[in-house]
């Protein structure tokens, strides 16, 4: 059984990007409909510095797609009894298997299972009820969708400036809109709103704001952060704390870490934990690779010497040298 509590067919606030280890994962299930991208479906990255003044182009043909098209193609692929507008509250492990506790509209329903898997996001309530890992820290994405005054050439600009946050923000094409996005450690209404000033000034993007979302992201910093389940609960993706520190590509990691899940059933069915644990090895090697570059983009003076390695900063204009200014 497959329970959520939107419905599935919901409009999650994603920038839709969906890199090579996605990419190859899909190919794999098979036809790969063009009604799951949109315009223009192949994207490059460009990455601009406005601490430092820097820009690098890197050619990596990202897939553009429209998110809530790409859950419904996996559901139409899911062979399972499909529970929907059905919320999660609790679970209880007794002798019998799993007793799990939903809520479906105003009635309580008990489900009897033999394994439970918390694909349920950063803020996973399985995860949360399954032990005291410590907790992920969590950013809050903040995305807009404007009605674009000009066409962006077919790239991801990926803006560093930490004046406004740690981590990159993002424009991306999208149709007839351009998506800009943020990620911030609390709701930073404010420093958004200096992202849209820039991005007037600095790269001409304006127009009518048609959609803004909110949504929190997990961001670990430690391996000690990463929970594959106890006993006969299982994790899966963000509920497991599997994302990329640096990247914040989580997508990659939902599908091959479900996949691995999946495979550890199929493998053994008295305790497929363990056999998950090993096959989401590679996993853990990619994330650690990503916390090494997580510190380097966080960093002005690393990204200058280590990413863009750029022998000296340019000065930066003064005017866009502190937040106060706006």
């Amino acid at each position: 059984m497959l329970c959520d509590k939107a419905g599935f067919s919901k409009d999650k606030p994603c920038a839709g990007l969906l890199t090579n280890k996605s990419q190859q994962f899909l190919k794999n299930t098979g036809y790969i409909s063009d009604e799951l991208f949109s315009h223009p479906p192949f994207l490059d990255l460009k990455y601009i510095d406005w601490n430092t003044n820097q820009e690098k182009i890197e050619k990596v043909k990202l897939w553009n797609i429209r998110r809530n098209k790409l859950d419904d193609w996996l559901l139409n692929r899911c062979q399972c009894e499909i529970l929907r507008e059905s919320s999660f509250w609790r679970f209880i492990e007794d002798g019998q298997g799993i007793k799990i506790m939903l809520r479906r509209k105003s009635e309580n329903m008990i489900v009897r299972a033999t394994f439970l898997i918390g694909a349920d996001g950063p803020s996973s309530l399985i995860r949360n009820q399954t032990c005291q890992k410590p907790l992920i820290q969590k950013y809050i994405t903040f995305q807009e969708w404007i009605k674009s005054n000009r066409e962006l050439d077919d790239m991801v600009h990926l803006i560093y400036d930490n004046r406004i946050s740690d981590v990159p923000s993002w424009v991306i094409p999208k149709n007839e809109f351009v998506l800009v996005g943020a990620a911030f450690k609390d709701l930073s209404v404010k420093k958004f709103d200096i992202l849209r000033r820039l991005l007037r000034r600095r790269l001409k993007i304006e127009g009518k704001s048609m959609k803004k979302q909110f949504h929190p992201i997990c961001r670990p910093k430690s391996i000690d952060e990463i929970l594959f389940g106890r006993g006969h609960v299982i994790l899966v993706g963000e509920a497991a704390g599997l994302i990329d520190p640096s990247s914040g590509d989580g997508v990659s990691f939902a599908l091959r870490s479900g996949f691995n899940c999946a495979q550890a059933l199929n493998i053994d069915q008295q305790n497929p934990l363990s056999q998950y644990a090993v096959l989401c090895n590679p996993l853990l090697k990619e994330i650690e690779k990503g916390f090494k570059w997580a510190d380097i983009i966080s960093d002005p003076s690393k990204r200058l010497e280590r990413f863009f390695k750029a022998d000296k900063p340019s000065n930066y204009p003064s005017k866009f040298r502190n937040l106060e200014q706006f």
